[in-house]
């Protein structure tokens, strides 16, 4: 069993049922390899495959196993780190004049294919068609430059974004494409283009910026624009003093796991300055509370590239008591 997080830790009962209680399934994976025959006085390696892993993520491996007999070894842990994700990338599609968006995104769906929650409009530019061939049917068009970039999937890296993309300057991808969106130029200057990663960092550190009965304002500001992640936990909670990971705290856990309200829970992307008003409106009153910051940069799609965990900036606050509540006529 394969789990993100070095607080859980899984009982004997817990491997073998191949689940944890009271964690959401999507950040654990089990696995499992059964051995029918075993000589004797043998030594038998297997291979346990996990899949579905988030990349660049630390895990914790548990592992058991059991003889012949049904008698269980101890439990035996060794921690990972998933390797990162391959970089999306942009493609520039040239069409004669405008057209719809969702059509474009849907006509690559089909032809890639590939889920359209992986394809995204990232703007678009317009250029006369500059030419001296008098034959060419779209002399003095307006051209427009789509710029669509394929996302990488966080849980599978084959295909990569890259080859994705690569496959549409086939001919037979082209044809497609052009079947379904009639406006597509193929002699236009159809290309590749890397998305910017930029890492993220604070510009200075995030402070309070107003406390009121039920509502804490962080303010932040980055070195460039980026994503804001933060979770708001009650001091009263055990949990509150142990500080999360930027993945955690990007998907809106505790540090054991444990899923956060979503009154807890901000996210945000900063203005083209990087900066961001973190506004938690729906807190306790007269309550303190352990803030955990993290930043991740302004990628166009999720995940965002965060900081590493020992970046992670937390602060302390305590809404202020609201003396409605308390006043005794």
């Amino acid at each position: 069993m394969a789990v993100a997080t070095t607080i859980t830790i899984p009982t004997l009962t817990d491997l073998i049922q191949g689940r944890l209680a009271n964690i959401d399934s999507q950040f654990y994976k089990s696995g499992r390899v059964d051995i029918e025959r075993i000589q004797d006085g043998s030594s038998i390696s297997a291979f346990v495959n996990f899949t579905g892993l988030q990349s660049q993520t630390n895990y914790q491996v548990y592992i058991v196993a059991r003889s012949y007999y049904g008698e269980y070894t101890n439990i035996v842990n060794m921690s990972l780190l998933t390797a990162p994700m391959s970089d999306g990338v942009n493609v520039i599609i040239p069409t004669y004049g405008q057209i719809d968006v969702d059509d474009l995104i849907e006509a690559l769906s089909i032809v890639i294919p590939l889920d359209q929650d992986r394809i995204i409009f990232n703007g678009a530019e317009i250029y006369p068609l500059e030419t001296v061939d008098i034959f060419n049917p779209v002399i003095g068009t307006q051209i427009n430059e789509y710029r669509i970039t394929i996302a990488p999937d966080p849980y599978d890296n084959s295909p990569t974004p890259m080859q994705i993309a690569q496959e549409l300057f086939t001919q037979a991808k082209q044809i497609h494409l052009a079947s379904l969106v009639p406006e597509f130029y193929r002699q236009g200057n159809m290309r590749i283009v890397p998305v910017e990663r930029v890492s993220a960092r604070f510009m200075t550190t995030p402070s309070v910026a107003g406390i009121g009965y039920y509502t804490l304002r962080i303010g932040v500001e980055l070195i460039e624009a980026g994503r804001l992640y933060a979770v708001a936990i009650e001091k009263s909670l055990a949990v509150g003093f142990i500080k999360p990971t930027s993945y955690q705290i990007s998907n809106g856990l505790l540090a054991n796991n444990t899923r956060l309200d979503e009154r807890y829970v901000r996210k945000l992307i900063t203005d083209d300055e990087g900066n961001g008003v973190l506004v938690f409106d729906e807190l306790k009153d007269f309550t303190e509370y352990n803030i955990y910051i993290v930043a991740g940069n302004n990628v166009p799609y999720e995940p965002a590239d965060l900081m590493t965990d020992d970046e992670v900036v937390k602060l302390e606050a305590r809404t202020l008591k609201n003396p409605s509540k308390y006043f005794i006529s």
